[in-house]
């Protein structure tokens, strides 16, 4: 079968690319490997985010788990970094999440941690992909079949005491405004606010089922920004609908983004002796200011390729506490194993009250570089041939060149129709100029050489 893991797990229309039963197979492919990796009665948690298509997904999943003879327990709708978290804490063999992340409704997605509360590995993910080659019918199980175990523990409350037992300083003169984006935030985050006693207020944390990640939340921080703005507010998160991604918003209403608290973070550690290798680890979609601004604090920017379990693995590597992306996933790396988006907004919480800083001030630390971005549209074109093409490649490398120092990144969406473009540079009258050439080059070759 085609490949089907992409950046973060599996991803697509519900029903359509994902649906019931490759749901069931999936579920019986993890429950598969556990035993064959010597496993015994292995347990799975198993959870999901509010969307309409989640709890068809969500019971295939479970289904699919006890068929293979290994137990489920069902955590309900519950963010992503809490499977994680769960499934380590409490020793189970691995956790499933059933959400498809920032993508709206019609989406959904799966995704799967190791016994750690990792990510999968490629190597770990091409394994899986070889179990679901096989039908259930093609493998002889010759253990019982297992069940849902009844929840011991109430996940919602533990996550948000352990998030809460991660900050030990008072927070609550600063004023927030949390954005929830209708997603699995709103079912932890006002008892987050209650643990810390955060003088804080929602918007968006009423999930219908739709209304997920719609006109809010990390990829439409907006109307957040509007909100904080208006009402005075000291500061505020956009979370997205599984609540791995945080974005901020000064009091100004102006985004600070991954790259922006990363580095607020990274350099209060670093003057207080809690980032002693002094290093962080960026991405290849980073904002170049990054680096120079890192260095103005003595800071060195390591850089791995996309992808949250990509950045944990660079961080391991290079010893980095601290990590993410410009999207929002940020990874401390001695308080979680993934992305956290609320976790992210309590430390940079703990950062504005320990430092006395706004967030204004903390987001002006960087000085970036002129960035843009666009996501092309490439349906019924195989997207990694597209940028592999000679006239493609020969576009591009002229347009680094008239960058002068600068850098073009192009990439295929690992879970949708898109190829992303970033141009990056000192002027942005040359990265405008070389962004519409680039996408008028890419636009031209898919509609002439589709690949069906």
């Amino acid at each position: 079968m085609s490949a089907i893991f992409g950046t973060d797990g599996i991803r697509g229309r519900v029903p359509g690319e994902l649906n019931a039963s490759l749901a069931f197979r999936l579920g019986f492919s993890v429950g598969s490997m556990l035993w064959e990796e010597g496993e015994t009665r292995p347990r799975v948690a198993v959870g999901q985010d509010p969307r309409s298509s989640s709890d068809m997904l969500e019971a295939a999943v479970v289904a699919g788990v006890c068929a293979s003879g290994a137990d489920a327990e069902r955590l309900s709708v519950v963010p992503t970094p809490a499977v994680s978290w769960y499934t380590r804490s409490h020793g189970l063999q691995a956790g499933i999440m059933i959400s498809a992340s920032h993508n709206l409704y019609a989406y959904n997605g799966i995704k799967c941690f190791t016994h750690e509360g990792r990510k999968l590995s490629e190597r770990q993910e091409q394994r899986l992909q070889e179990q679901l080659g096989r039908t259930p019918a093609e493998r002889e199980v010759t253990h019982p079949v297992g069940q849902v175990i009844p929840l011991t523990a109430d996940p919602v409350r533990e996550y948000t005491d352990y998030l809460s037992g991660c900050v030990q300083t008072d927070l609550s003169r600063i004023r927030v405004l949390f954005d929830c984006a209708n997603g699995a935030a709103a079912a932890t985050v006002p008892r987050l606010i209650r643990c810390l006693d955060l003088n804080a207020d929602l918007i968006f944390s009423a999930p219908d089922g739709e209304n997920i990640n719609q006109n809010c939340g990390s990829t439409c921080p907006e109307r957040l920004g509007e909100a904080v703005r208006r009402d005075g507010y000291d500061i505020g998160f956009a979370l997205d609908g599984d609540a791995d991604r945080c974005i901020a918003v000064d009091e100004t209403g102006a985004v600070m983004d991954g790259d922006r608290i990363l580095l607020a973070v990274a350099s209060h550690w670093a003057s207080c002796g809690r980032l002693p290798e002094r290093a962080v680890t960026a991405t290849v979609m980073s904002n170049l200011g990054l680096r120079e601004s890192a260095q103005a604090h003595g800071i060195a920017v390591h850089t791995a390729e996309v992808g949250d379990s990509r950045v944990m693995r660079m961080m391991e590597q290079t010893g980095c506490r601290l990590g993410g992306e410009p999207s929002g996933h940020l990874i401390f790396r001695d308080y979680s194993v993934t992305g956290d988006g609320q976790l992210t907004a309590i430390l940079l919480l703990e950062t504005m009250a320990e430092t006395g800083s706004s967030a204004s001030a903390l987001r002006s630390m960087l000085h970036p570089w002129v960035q843009r971005m666009e996501n092309l549209p490439v349906s019924g074109t195989d997207k990694r041939r597209l940028l592999g093409r000679s006239s493609v490649l020969q576009a591009a490398e002229r347009a680094r060149e008239e960058l002068d120092g600068g850098r073009i990144v192009l990439r295929a969406s690992g879970t949708e129709d898109l190829i992303r473009i970033l141009a990056e540079g000192r002027d942005a009258d040359s990265v405008a100029r070389t962004m519409r050439t680039l996408t008028d080059v890419i636009r031209r070759e898919a509609a002439s050489c589709p690949d069906n």
